[in-house]
């Protein structure tokens, strides 16, 4: 047990040692890690995801808040995609506005893009 605890001490030093890319779902390993780089400043907010951010209002500590208290809600696998691997997590942004935050990994983790979250609405008939 303690090797366990030590092994998931040891921050991933590669793509497949971040992700375990052999299951859809997030594990609670992924979740643990992308935590773990947040609370030693570890983590790398892009310049891609601060403008995107930008674009929607969004803050900094907002983006944080979304990884450390919101909910992963899925994972990018296929590196065939259009989108790169990682873990997407949605959170609160101030009242009832939603955001979304990937995290990826390269030479360490960083947020790739954040971005708000519409709901639609639809009239009734």
């Amino acid at each position: 047990m303690t090797d366990n605890i030590k092994q998931l001490k040891m921050p991933p030093s590669s793509l497949e040692q971040a992700f375990d890319l052999t299951v859809e779902y997030v594990t609670p390993a992924e979740i643990f890690h992308i935590r773990d780089a947040l609370q030693h400043g570890k983590l790398i907010v892009s310049e891609h995801a601060l403008a995107a951010a930008k674009d929607d209002a969004i803050t900094a500590l907002q983006i944080f808040s979304a990884i450390e208290n919101g909910v992963p809600i899925s994972k990018d696998l296929s590196i065939l995609q259009t989108r790169q691997i990682g873990v997407n997590f949605e959170g609160r942004a101030g009242g009832s506005r939603k955001i979304r935050v990937k995290v990826s990994w390269d030479s360490g983790y960083y947020v790739v893009t954040v971005h708000a979250v519409t709901k639609i609405k639809r009239n009734s008939r």
